[in-house]
């Protein structure tokens, strides 16, 4: 009874709603690599990062889960969209306290979830300490986020949008995990 009633973790959604007083939008389940062999490493070594190439195949193409995982992303999006008061343009951040927790992941593929449906969708890789966002995406590291702060550019010459994206060090047969990317833009830490 002691430690029932001294158990503060959170241990399912109603937890969440009931400590933050707001609804939650969606539940992202764990996307597994397309090879096994690279989610077993990563549990066993504890490695924080995973390859590109296996970063890349949790994205909403992953051989393994691509029809669940889009259905998590695309009713995530669907969710948020519909508890926006404008119509119009939104900025949305995904962060987390820790480290290798999932934001560039759930970043990425809720752009792939938005410019799939059509919207125009700009991703920003704001993570200056541990930037990942450009390998996944596989254009280079600079010009970017920090050079638009620093006031060295305007964000419009930094951003590289799907051409660049697709130019820059994506192989033919990964190009399919970026199928549809028309108004995708990418905006790296720099």
């Amino acid at each position: 009874f002691l430690f029932e009633n001294m158990d503060i973790s959170i241990r399912n959604i109603e937890d969440i709603e009931a400590v933050l007083k707001l609804p939650v939008l969606g539940v992202i389940p764990s996307i597994p690599a397309e090879r096994r062999m690279d989610d077993w490493l990563t549990y066993i070594l504890r490695r924080q990062r995973v390859t590109v190439h296996s970063f890349r195949s949790m994205l909403l193409s992953n051989k393994r889960a691509s029809g669940m995982a889009m259905e998590f992303y695309y009713s995530l999006r669907s969710n948020i969209l519909t508890q926006l008061k404008r119509k119009r343009g939104a900025v949305l951040v995904f962060g987390s306290a820790g480290k290798a927790e999932g934001k560039t992941l759930t970043s990425i593929n809720f752009a792939l979830a938005c410019v799939r449906s059509g919207m125009k969708t700009m991703v920003i890789d704001a993570d200056i300490r541990r930037p990942w966002m450009h390998h996944v995406l596989g254009v280079g590291r600079d010009p970017g986020l920090s050079d638009v702060l620093a006031g060295k550019m305007d964000w419009r010459e930094a951003a590289r949008d799907s051409a660049a994206i697709l130019a820059e060090g994506i192989s033919f047969p990964e190009l399919r995990i970026f199928q549809g990317i028309g108004n995708l833009h990418a905006l790296s830490c720099g």
